[in-house]
C-alpha cells in the first residue's frame, strides 16, 4: 500500500472515530456508552498500526521523502493555524455583542485559545532559530 493511501485510510478510521464520539455523546446515557468509545478507538490504533506494516516503506536516506514531509508538515501548520485563528477571533466577537453574561462566562475559551495560537508561532519561531543556527541558515535576522 502506497503511503498517500495509508493517510487517507487513517483520516477516514479518525472520522469514524469522531463519529463514535459524537454519538455516544447524543446519545442517552447507558451503561456501554464509554465500553463502546474504548473499544473502538483501541481498534482504530491497532488498524491503523496493522496497515503501518503494510505500507511501502521508502530507504531512510531519501530525501525527496523528508522534502515532502517537511513541506506538508508546514502547510498543515499553518493552515490549521488560520483556521484556529478565524474560529477564536468570530468567536470573540459573537460573544462580546451578545452582551454582559456572555462575556463573563464564555470569553475565557477563545482567549485561552488565542494564547496557545500565538504560543505556536513563539515555538516556531525557536525551532527556526534552533535550526538555522545548527545547520548554518543564511536568514540574517536571526538572534
Amino acid at each position: 500500500m502506497k503511503r498517500n493511501t495509508y493517510f487517507i485510510i487513517i483520516a477516514g478510521i479518525a472520522f469514524l472515530e469522531l463519529c463514535l464520539i459524537w454519538w455516544i455523546i447524543k446519545s442517552p446515557p447507558r451503561p456501554p456508552g464509554k465500553e463502546i468509545l474504548a473499544i473502538g478507538i483501541a481498534a482504530g490504533i491497532i488498524i491503523a498500526l496493522l496497515l503501518k506494516g503494510k505500507t511501502e516503506n521508502l530507504t531512510e536516506g531519501d530525501e525527496r521523502h523528508h522534502l515532502i514531509n517537511e513541506k506538508s508538515a508546514i502547510k498543515t501548520l499553518q493552515i490549521t493555524w488560520i483556521l484556529l485563528f478565524s474560529f477564536a477571533a468570530s468567536s470573540i466577537v459573537f460573544i462580546v455583542e451578545r452582551g454582559d453574561f456572555f462575556i463573563k462566562h464564555f470569553l475565557g475559551f477563545p482567549f485561552i485559545q488565542m494564547i496557545i495560537l500565538f504560543a505556536v508561532i513563539v515555538v516556531f519561531a525557536a525551532f527556526r532559530i534552533y535550526y538555522t543556527n545548527k545547520y548554518g541558515g543564511f536568514d540574517s535576522d536571526e538572534e
